[in-house]
C-alpha cells in the first residue's frame, strides 16, 4: 500500500472527518490515521447493551452542527445523501424538588405558556432570553466559522454578545426569573456546560442553549452519533481518501523544520507531501513532536485544564418510561433532574473529587423515542448522565470499585421519577466512568468530553495557546484541529471546516469554492 498522501489527518473523529472531506473535494489525497478500531472519536454509535440496541458513547445532540454550512447549506453533501436527523416538537420535562414538572418544547410560547402557569413575569423573562440569542446568533456565526481575532464593527449586538460572556447563569437567573421552577428549567440549560453557574461566560451557555432547543429542538442523527461519520467517511472515501483504523500515531516527523509524515506505534510511516492535521488532543502535541518544536508559549499545555467530567449509564429497555406532566403523563426524549442548589453543590463536590447527593444535576435521554432505529420494535435505549469527578476520593482507579453501586443508587432516584422503569428491570445496562470515558478516547483526558474546559482562559484566541489559535502551528506544515481548537468542544464541526479554510489558503486554493458564508436564512426551519 502507498503510505504517501498530501495530507496526513491524525484521528477520525466529525472535525477530523470535515476536514477531511473538504481537501478532498479540492483534489487532494487524504489519509486519516484512528486508533481505534471504529471512527468516529466522540461521534461513535455502538451496540453497548446488545445486538439492535445502539447507542451513543459520547455525544448525542448534534444542534450546534446545524448551523454550520456543512448542514445549513449542506456543502458536503451529506444530506442530500441520505444524513437526517429526528427533533421532537416535545423537548424535556424538568422534575422540581416539591414534585412539579417543568416541560419545555421546540415552541418558545409553548414553553413561555408552562413558565406562566407559575410566574408570568418568568414566562415573559424567557422569551425575551431566547430574543437576545436570535439578536446575537448571526454575530455569534462569524466569530465561529472563522479563526479568532475577527473583530466587528461596535452594534447592539456586539454589545449583547460581550455582555452575555462576561455574566454568569446565576447573575441571569437570579436578575430575570422569580420562581424556583423557572430556575429549575434554566439550571438544566446552563448545566449543559458543565461549568459551575457562578463562572463566567455561562450565560452565555444558557442563552445559546435555550435559543438554539428553542430554534432546532434536540436534533439527533437517525440511527445514532455515528450516522454523522459513516456519511462523512463515504464523501472521503469517494473523493479518494482513505480512512485506516487500528493506528496509533505515536510521533509526527519533523525534517528541516517542516512536518513530513507521522509514524505509528508499529512502526508504520505515512508520508505527507503537503500538511499534517491533527485532530489529538493539543495537550498530546509535545510528546507527537519531540523536544524543540515548539515555542514556550506552549509550556501551557501542561496546566490545562480538562474540564468537568462525567459517568454514563447506558439502559437498553423493553418499553419507554413516562413522565407525569401538566397535560399528563407522556414519554419524553430528556428527563431532567436536581434543583438549582442541588447541581450548585454538585459542582463542587466534582472539584473535590467527591460523589453528590440524591438532589444532583441527572439527564435521562431516550433518543430511540423519536428514532425507532435505535432499538429492537417495542424496547427502547436510554442513556442517563451526571457530572462526576475523575479523580474520585484523589484516584481516578477508585471508579472500577464503585461506578456500579454508584449507578445503582442514581437509579433508583431515576426510577422514582418516572413510571416503565424500575430498578433491575433493564435488558442490559453498560456504565461508563469517566476513567472509561478516558480509556475508550483518549482525547476525553480526564473524562471531560470537551477535550478542555470551555472557559475563557482557553477560548478563543487562547485554545489551545495564545497566538497559536488560528489552526497553524509553529511548525511547517503542521495544522491543529478538533475539540481543542477554537471554537471548542461538542458537535458544532467548526473547528474541522476552519481549519480545512486555513490549510487550503496556504496551499492555495480558494476555499469559497466549497464554502459559503453562513446565513441566518438557511436556518430557517
Amino acid at each position: 500500500m502507498d503510505s504517501n498522501s498530501d495530507v496526513v489527518i491524525i484521528g477520525s473523529g466529525h472535525n477530523a472527518l470535515i476536514a477531511a472531506a473538504y481537501l478532498g473535494l479540492a483534489g487532494l489525497s487524504v489519509t486519516l490515521l484512528e486508533e481505534r478500531e471504529v471512527p468516529g472519536g466522540a461521534t461513535v454509535t455502538e451496540e453497548l447493551t446488545g445486538p439492535g440496541y445502539l447507542q451513543d458513547t459520547c455525544a448525542s445532540t448534534h444542534a450546534l452542527l446545524q448551523v454550520n454550512p456543512v448542514i445549513s447549506h449542506d456543502e458536503l453533501g451529506l444530506v442530500a445523501n441520505g444524513l437526517r436527523y429526528a427533533e421532537p416538537e416535545q423537548i424535556m420535562v424538568v422534575h422540581c424538588n416539591d414534585g412539579a414538572t417543568v416541560t419545555m418544547s421546540r415552541n418558545v410560547d409553548v414553553t413561555a405558556a408552562e413558565l406562566a402557569r407559575f410566574s408570568e413575569a418568568d414566562a415573559d423573562a424567557f422569551r425575551q432570553v431566547v430574543a437576545d440569542w436570535d439578536e446575537v446568533l448571526g454575530l455569534y456565526l462569524q466569530t465561529i466559522a472563522a479563526p479568532p481575532g475577527v473583530t466587528s464593527e461596535p452594534s447592539p449586538a456586539v454589545a449583547k454578545l460581550a455582555s452575555l460572556l462576561r455574566s454568569t447563569a446565576a447573575e441571569l437567573m437570579r436578575d430575570r426569573f422569580e420562581d424556583e421552577h423557572s430556575r429549575a428549567l434554566l439550571s438544566w440549560l446552563a448545566g449543559v456546560s458543565l461549568q459551575p453557574f457562578q463562572n463566567p461566560g455561562t450565560a452565555m451557555a444558557l442563552t445559546s442553549v435555550a435559543g438554539m432547543f428553542s430554534r432546532f429542538s434536540w436534533p439527533v442523527a437517525v440511527g445514532g452519533s455515528g450516522a454523522l461519520v459513516e456519511a462523512l467517511v463515504a464523501v472521503v472515501e469517494g473523493n479518494g481518501g482513505r480512512l485506516l483504523c487500528g493506528r496509533r500515531v505515536d510521533r509526527i516527523i519533523v525534517e528541516h523544520g517542516r512536518a513530513v509524515a507521522v509514524s505509528t506505534a508499529d512502526g508504520e510511516r505515512f508520508g505527507a507531501a503537503r500538511a499534517v492535521v491533527s485532530s489529538a488532543n493539543a495537550v498530546d502535541l509535545p510528546d507527537l513532536l519531540g523536544p524543540g518544536c515548539l515555542p514556550p508559549e506552549f509550556d501551557r499545555l501542561s496546566r490545562w485544564q480538562t474540564g468537568a467530567s462525567i459517568l454514563v449509564m447506558h439502559l437498553a429497555l423493553e418499553q419507554i418510561p413516562t413522565y407525569e406532566t401538566a397535560a399528563g403523563r407522556t414519554p419524553v426524549v430528556i428527563g431532567s433532574f436536581g434543583s438549582p442548589d442541588g447541581m450548585s453543590a454538585q459542582f463542587r463536590d466534582v472539584v473535590e473529587g467527591r460523589l453528590s447527593g440524591d438532589d444532583r444535576m441527572m439527564t435521562a435521554m431516550c433518543s430511540s423515542l423519536i428514532d425507532p432505529t435505535r432499538a429492537p420494535a417495542g424496547c427502547a435505549t436510554m442513556k442517563i448522565t451526571t457530572p462526576a469527578p475523575y479523580l474520585l476520593h484523589g484516584d481516578a482507579t477508585n471508579w472500577d470499585r464503585e461506578k456500579e453501586g454508584y449507578a445503582d443508587r442514581l437509579l433508583g432516584v431515576y426510577a422514582s421519577k418516572t413510571d416503565g422503569y424500575e430498578p433491575g428491570s433493564e435488558v442490559a445496562r453498560a456504565v461508563h466512568s469517566p476513567l472509561d470515558m478516558e480509556r475508550r478516547n483518549r482525547n476525553l483526558r480526564g473524562g471531560s468530553t470537551t477535550a478542555g474546559d470551555m472557559i475563557a482562559d482557553q477560548m478563543g484566541p487562547n485554545r489551545p495557546v495564545p497566538g497559536w489559535a488560528g489552526y497553524r502551528m509553529p511548525v511547517e506544515g503542521l495544522y491543529q484541529t478538533g475539540a481543542t481548537t477554537h471554537p471548542g468542544g461538542m458537535v458544532t464541526g467548526f473547528p474541522g471546516r476552519n481549519a480545512a479554510r486555513v490549510v487550503l489558503e496556504d496551499l492555495g486554493f480558494d476555499p469559497s469554492e466549497w464554502m459559503q458564508p453562513p446565513s441566518l436564512a438557511a436556518l430557517t426551519r
